[in-house]
């Protein structure tokens, strides 16, 4: 199960078109993704980039919450 997650968040290589009768060729590829792992990509991307904001503002978002139901 977790190959079947790591080829999902990975995507499928897709190397470059070459013409076979050609003296130049292309070297490479890019990883094709489905959009579900893409808009994981760029959670795992926020996050990894702003921790200690999310972190922060998730705190003081419960600390409000709490706040208010104790208020009411």
């Amino acid at each position: 199960m977790l190959e079947k997650i790591k080829n999902w968040y990975d995507g499928e290589y897709i190397a470059y078109k070459n013409d076979p009768g050609s003296l130049v060729f292309f070297v490479g590829g890019y990883q094709k993704r489905h959009w579900t792992s893409q808009a994981a990509h760029v959670v795992a991307d926020f996050w990894l980039r702003y921790w200690q904001w999310t972190i922060t503002t998730s705190l003081v978002f419960c600390g409000l919450v709490v706040a208010i139901a104790k208020h009411t």
